[in-house]
């Protein structure tokens, strides 16, 4: 789990992506957002069981892309929180 954070730390520096953690919770909550409404619009507002469409799908994975480079900015390792769990 250090690795995968290691490397997200270090694409980051690479492509210059340093951000603060403020700036970096933002975007987790922006793109959650987004996730809330391709789900909306996959339910028909809560009137049909979920498809799910490559949009829908697609936005999942982007909106776990700014959850590492948060905690990696946080000093927070992923095996602390999974062993919290």
């Amino acid at each position: 789990m250090k690795d995968i954070q290691e490397r997200v730390r270090k694409f980051c520096a690479n492509y210059n992506l340093d951000a603060p953690a403020e700036h970096r919770a933002l975007d987790v909550l922006s793109e959650l957002g987004e996730v809330a409404k391709e789900i909306l619009k996959a339910t028909d507002y809560g009137k049909n069981a979920p498809s799910r469409s490559a949009e829908w799908k697609a936005r999942w994975g982007i909106c776990s892309s700014p959850l590492l480079p948060l905690q990696t900015s946080l000093i927070l390792t992923l095996k602390a929180r999974l062993t919290w769990l």
